[in-house]
């Protein structure tokens, strides 16, 4: 009985771990801007979002006009936690974008980049924000973390 007691409340421990990581919410629309490494241009992007599914993505540079992807050539959506896509615009000259963004690490690898003629714009790091999103831990994944972490604590006390 014991031993059983143990493993549902370690259970509860690793989903409480597993829940409490940060998590990006889920909206219509994710706008990503920065000031580019290179030129010091302004470059933004924004990611339309219907459920899990990306629908849409465009970027602009110093406010040009927007460019829309229409080919989506990898695609990585991860609802509330990561977004990663690369595509280009088609066509006979297409542009390329690439957008990796980790709501759990906003200083680490997170990045966009695009290629428009010969000219590279890349934002890296912490100049890369994202607005429309926001990482927070959900609240159950406290609770159940909690009850476990507390369920370990009073069997270990017990003799």
């Amino acid at each position: 009985m014991k031993t059983r007691l143990k493993k549902h409340l370690l259970g509860l421990l690793v989903a409480g771990l597993l829940l409490v990581t940060p998590v990006m919410t889920l909206a219509a629309t994710i706008n990503f801007s920065g000031i580019d490494d290179y030129f010091n241009a302004q470059f933004d992007a924004t990611v339309a979002i219907e459920g899990s599914t990306v629908t849409e993505v465009s970027f602009t540079i110093n406010g040009g006009e927007a460019i829309v992807l229409a080919n989506l050539t990898q695609l990585l959506y991860t609802p509330g936690v990561s977004l990663n896509l690369k595509g280009n615009s088609g066509g006979a000259a297409p542009s390329y974008f690439a957008l990796d963004y980790y709501c759990n690490d906003p200083d680490g690898f997170n990045r966009m980049f695009a290629m428009i003629d010969s000219a590279t714009y890349l934002v890296t790091g912490s100049k890369l924000t994202a607005s429309g999103a926001s990482c927070v831990p959900l609240p159950g994944s406290l609770l159940i973390l909690g009850s476990g972490l507390a369920g370990l604590l009073g069997l270990r006390r017990k003799p």
